[in-house]
C-alpha cells in the first residue's frame, strides 16, 4: 500500500503583500497528478491546511477542490487533521460532508479517545491500514490549569498532558497491534531532537522543546508530523518524520527543499521511504551585500 505523507500546506499565505493562490494551485495540481502516477492509496495531511484561522474564500475553494478531484482515482481515504494555524471548528463543520467522500477529519479532540482512530479500508472492505489522527494539542484541551504556577511547572504540566494524550491513543491501538497493517500516528508540534533552525515562532507556552520523541511508542509504524517546515528526520529515526512544506514561506525558508513523502507498505513492513521534490511555480532567492552587488545580482 502507497501512502503520501504531507503537511503544512498553508493555503491563503501572503508573501508581504502578494498572495499565493497560483503558486499553490500549481503545487495541488503536481500533487493529483504525482498521486495518480504512483498509486498513492492514502493522503495524510498531518496539520496547518490553511495559513490562517480565516482564511481568504479561495483558499477554501482550493482545498474543496482538491478534495473533490482525488474522488474517482487511486486514492480512496484521506485524513486531516488540524495544525496550530488551522480553526479546529471550521475543518469540522464539513467534516460530515466530507466523510461521505471518505475524507477523515479531526480538527478538534474528540470526547473519546477511539473517535480519532480511523480504520482505512479497501473497496473490497479489508482493513489496510489504521491510522490515529491526533491533531495540534492546544493548551486549553490538555492542561488542567493550576493557580500559583510558575512557566516552568505550567510548561511541564503541558508537556504531561501531550504525552497522557498518546498514551491514551496507544491504549486503543493496542487492539490492532497483533494485526499485519501498518498503524500510523500524526502529530503536530515540535519535537526535540528536530530542527528549527532558530526560527522564533512558538507554539506552547514557555519553549518548544516540549515532547521527547520517545513519546511515540514503538507500537507505530510510522510517525506523521507536521509543523516544521524544513524536511526531516526526528533523532536518526527514520519512522519518523516532518514532511515540510509545500512552498517556503518565506525567505528564512528560501534554502530548505519542498518535498513530500512517499511510504510503500507491504501489509505491516515498510519497504520504502522516497521523499519526492515538489513542483514550484516561483522560488524564493536571498541575496545579501551592499546595493551594489544586490542590483548586479538582480540584473
Amino acid at each position: 500500500m502507497k501512502i503520501l505523507h504531507t503537511a503544512d500546506w498553508h493555503l491563503g499565505h501572503k508573501l508581504y503583500n502578494s498572495d499565493r493562490e497560483a503558486e499553490h494551485q500549481v503545487v495541488l495540481d503536481w500533487l493529483l497528478e504525482f498521486i495518480k502516477k504512483e498509486k498513492v492509496e492514502l493522503l495524510i495531511i498531518a496539520g496547518d491546511i490553511f495559513d490562517t484561522d480565516s482564511p481568504p474564500n479561495f483558499a477554501r475553494k482550493q482545498y474543496y477542490n482538491f478534495l473533490c478531484k482525488l474522488v474517482g482515482t487511486c486514492c480512496l481515504n484521506v485524513v486531516v487533521v488540524a495544525g496550530n494555524h488551522d480553526s479546529a471548528n471550521m475543518l469540522d463543520a464539513s467534516g460530515e460532508v466530507l466523510r461521505l467522500l471518505n475524507v477523515h477529519v479531526v480538527g478538534n479532540i474528540p470526547d473519546e479517545r477511539k473517535e480519532q482512530i480511523i480504520e482505512i479500508k479497501d473497496e473490497a472492505g479489508s482493513l489496510q491500514v489504521v491510522v490515529a489522527a491526533v491533531p495540534y494539542l492546544r493548551d486549553r484541551d490538555i492542561r488542567q490549569g493550576v493557580a500559583g504556577q510558575n512557566s516552568e511547572e505550567r510548561l511541564r504540566a503541558l508537556r504531561l498532558g501531550i504525552e497522557k494524550h498518546y498514551q491514551e491513543i496507544e491504549k486503543e491501538m493496542e487492539a490492532y497491534r497483533e494485526l499485519d497493517v501498518p498503524l500510523i500516528v500524526t502529530g503536530h508540534f515540535y519535537v526535540a531532537g528536530a530542527e528549527r533552525d532558530g526560527r522564533p515562532n512558538s507554539i506552547h507556552i514557555g519553549s518548544l522543546d516540549v515532547v521527547d520523541s520517545s513519546c511515540f511508542s514503538n507500537l507505530f509504524d510510522y510517525v506523521a508530523l507536521g509543523h516544521l517546515h524544513r524536511p526531516q528526520v526526528v533523532d536518526k529515526n527514520p519512522k519518523i518524520r516532518y514532511s515540510g512544506s509545500l512552498i517556503p514561506m518565506d525567505f528564512n525558508e528560501w534554502n530548505y527543499k519542498q518535498v513530500v513523502t512517499l511510504l510503500d507498505f507491504n501489509k505491516k513492513e515498510l519497504k520504502k521511504i522516497k521523499k519526492v521534490t515538489v513542483t514550484l511555480l516561483r522560488k524564493l532567492i536571498y541575496y545579501q551585500g551592499d546595493i551594489e552587488y544586490v542590483r548586479t545580482k538582480l540584473s
